[in-house]
């Protein structure tokens, strides 16, 4: 088959979970399936990112910027007259797609970008949040997100959801066809493994992490509950006096919100420190230093660091919304996230219950076997190739 993947802006490393999961997913694809042409459509001012290592014969790295005098010429002249010119642009990114004849066309991340292309698309889609917390969003995101959306999903032959929580909300909000939905977890990166304790002295070394520590890796955004989880820490200092340390990293580049200020506000800042946005080698060494994962999310599509962290060994203690009780399945404590008191409760007895840690971690290994992608590549390659076929039917 020739299969087209697009991921245009997304860089490896520097997106997220979404981005997480792409580079996982190029690298299972490069090891699984030879059989197989993949083009990889990218940015121009990507391209350099994903050349990090030397890529099999069998993926093809295009760069969409090979725009011709005429296109650009007909794009100034509609800016020109005041007219939007981005419909030319999503014309042409369709007939650049078309021209190469694949056999299927994946989006990985949520939203198509132009949805003037006749090849048949499969679409990932990690979560629609804004549906059901508008007002985490600012107006221009909830515009952009209702404009593409919805109709992204609606192109898309096959939708693949990575939970049964996801599926449902396509369901529930999109009225989108079970039968269109397939459910395919996702995998993380086969290098991502417990590293050895010399990897995680350094790593300690390098962050200067306390002894004992709660981790929490996640840009701050609203949705992700710093300011409870702050407000929870008080709560502990004042009913059990030793505030444990939380060690935060995952802000990306550019990003206005800070938790270190909600941390002041709550009085807790010295027992709050943020890394900002780490190596991608030292996450494993994390973990496993850390006492536990604490993951306070309202509202997840998957929760990659649930993943990470039951693959490193690492207990968890997480909200019990969304996706994160089927993820864990019996691998967390969960709490709930609206609650200051009751996740000061579970942190409490998450440091006190070593025994109850280590059943934890136990439950955390035999769960985390399912989001290896020895089992997920077949899955998704099955859907590919229904994909096709139905289509040339």
């Amino acid at each position: 088959m020739k299969i087209g993947i697009v991921i245009l802006d997304m860089r490896p490393g520097l997106h997220g979970g979404v981005g997480i999961y792409i580079q996982s997913l190029l690298e299972a694809i490069s090891e699984y399936e030879q059989r197989h042409n993949f083009f990889v459509f990218v940015s121009s001012s990507s391209r350099e990112y994903w050349m990090y290592r030397k890529w099999p014969r069998h993926i093809r790295f295009i760069s969409m910027n090979e725009r011709s005098i005429l296109l650009r010429a007909t794009k100034y002249f509609l800016r020109f007259l005041g007219k939007d010119s981005q419909k030319v642009d999503e014309k042409w990114i369709g007939s650049k797609f078309d021209s190469l004849k694949l056999d299927v066309l994946h989006f990985p991340s949520t939203i198509v970008n132009t949805l003037k292309f006749k090849t048949p698309l499969i679409l990932t889609v990690f979560d629609i949040q804004h549906e059901y917390y508008p007002e985490f969003f600012s107006q221009w995101v909830l515009n952009y997100r209702k404009k593409w959306y919805e109709p992204s999903v609606e192109k898309a032959r096959i939708v693949i959801a990575p939970t049964e929580f996801t599926k449902s909300t396509l369901i529930d909000k999109y009225r989108t066809s079970p039968e269109k939905i397939k459910l395919i977890p996702t995998g993380i990166l086969r290098s991502f493994q417990i590293p050895s304790v010399e990897q995680i002295n350094q790593v300690r070394n390098k962050y200067d992490l306390p002894k004992t520590f709660l981790y929490y890796p996640s840009n701050p955004w609203q949705h992700k509950n710093h300011a409870r989880l702050m407000a929870a820490l008080r709560i502990y200092g004042e009913k059990y006096s030793d505030i444990p340390h939380v060690i935060l990293s995952g802000r990306l580049d550019g990003e206005t919100r800070d938790s270190i200020s909600l941390a002041v506000a709550a009085g807790v800042e010295a027992r709050v420190k943020e890394l900002g946005f780490v190596d991608q080698v030292d996450m494993a060494p994390l973990y496993c230093a850390a006492t536990a994962l604490i993951f306070p999310s309202l509202f997840e599509g998957f929760g990659i660091p649930l993943v990470e962290a039951m693959r490193c060994g690492c207990p968890i203690l997480a909200s019990e919304t969304t996706t994160i009780p089927e993820i864990t399945n019996g691998a967390a404590l969960l709490f709930d996230p609206y609650n200051p008191r009751e996740i000061a409760y579970a942190i409490r007895k998450m440091i006190e219950e070593p025994e109850f840690r280590s059943q934890l971690v136990k439950n955390g290994f035999n769960q985390v076997k399912k989001y290896d992608w020895d089992n997920i590549v077949p899955q998704l390659f099955s859907v590919y190739q229904d994909t096709a076929l139905s289509t040339k039917a």
